[in-house]
């Protein structure tokens, strides 16, 4: 049997709960709410989705994005964006990722969820 994937949510709102629960179940799912851990997540797991809030101030988006692009260098690992549609203000920062950049928001149903993440991993 293989091992499930690992997938890193890095999400300030600990009770904020959708999308993320329509993630299916052959996820390893590991959910942070600082940067601060995330880091050290980083440098001691391997993993294969990264899902980020984009509740995080601009800087620490910004700062963390950077962390995770520069921790695989040899490939490039599917990342999901979050937009919580019910905080006033989330920032999304222009970046490239190879083609696997998947955007969410807290009102995304089930399927959207599912179609981003079968699109994002198989690009």
């Amino acid at each position: 049997m293989t091992a499930p994937s690992r997938l890193l949510i890095i999400e300030p709102n600990s009770e904020l709960t959708s999308p993320y629960q329509f993630f299916p179940n052959n996820f390893d799912i590991i959910r942070l709410t600082s940067t601060k851990t995330a880091f050290e997540k980083l440098a001691s797991q391997d993993f294969s989705l990264f899902v980020v809030s984009t509740s995080f101030s601009p800087e620490k988006l910004t700062i963390l994005l950077e962390a995770l692009k520069n921790q695989f260098t040899d490939h490039v690992i599917p990342l999901l964006l979050v937009v919580d549609l019910n905080q006033p203000l989330s920032c999304v920062p222009g970046t490239y990722w190879g083609g696997k950049l998947g955007l969410l928001s807290s009102n995304t149903t089930k399927q959207q969820t599912l179609l981003t993440l079968d699109t994002i991993m198989s690009a």
